[in-house]
């Protein structure tokens, strides 16, 4: 696949994942200067696992990128399921889908600002919370949050290593 048809499947699942947890009151964002800086898509506990009927409303955000994109999304399938079996289930917690920050803002504290009132509602609330990086420098920036990495594991032959982390609810 080139790397054109790959960034618009990528910004095709961002936009899914920000509209679903855009239903859920939990998509937060960030502007300087009136422009869009960052994005922050969470679940909430109550959210996931994520059922049928929203799974097939996300794969409609994805119609765009067909026909090329059909075999991209067999594949993004089967990493979501390799996926799924990373995710706690055992225990409410909060899932950060998706955290993006324009370049440009990166290290300005926008990723502080779009991850902060959700770290906060959960060490109120009692409860962990999950994420998925693949980008190993991700591992240490969620670190300084508190996230731990439960796992380390390589969804389908086609993705990258992919890191699951979990935070513990904080006391203050």
């Amino acid at each position: 696949m080139s790397a054109q048809k790959e960034f618009l499947l990528t910004v095709d699942n961002l936009a899914s994942d920000c509209a679903d947890s855009l239903t859920h009151d939990s998509l937060y964002g960030a502007r300087v200067d009136g422009q869009l800086a960052g994005v922050a898509a969470w679940l909430p506990p109550e959210a996931y696992p994520i059922p049928y009927q929203r799974q097939l409303a996300q794969v409609l955000h994805l119609l765009p990128a067909l026909p090329w994109g059909a075999s991209a999304a067999r594949e993004a399938l089967r990493g979501q399921a390799a996926n799924r079996q990373h995710h706690p289930r055992d225990q409410p917690h909060y899932y950060l889908r998706t955290l993006g920050v324009v370049p440009a803002h990166q290290r300005s504290g926008i990723g502080n600002a779009l991850l902060r009132p959700v770290l906060d509602e959960a060490d109120v609330r009692g409860l962990g919370c999950f994420l998925t990086t693949a980008t190993e420098a991700n591992v240490a920036y969620y670190a300084t949050f508190g996230f731990a990495v439960l796992s380390s594991y390589t969804p389908t032959p086609a993705w990258p290593q992919v890191w699951a982390m979990w935070r513990e609810p904080q006391t203050r």
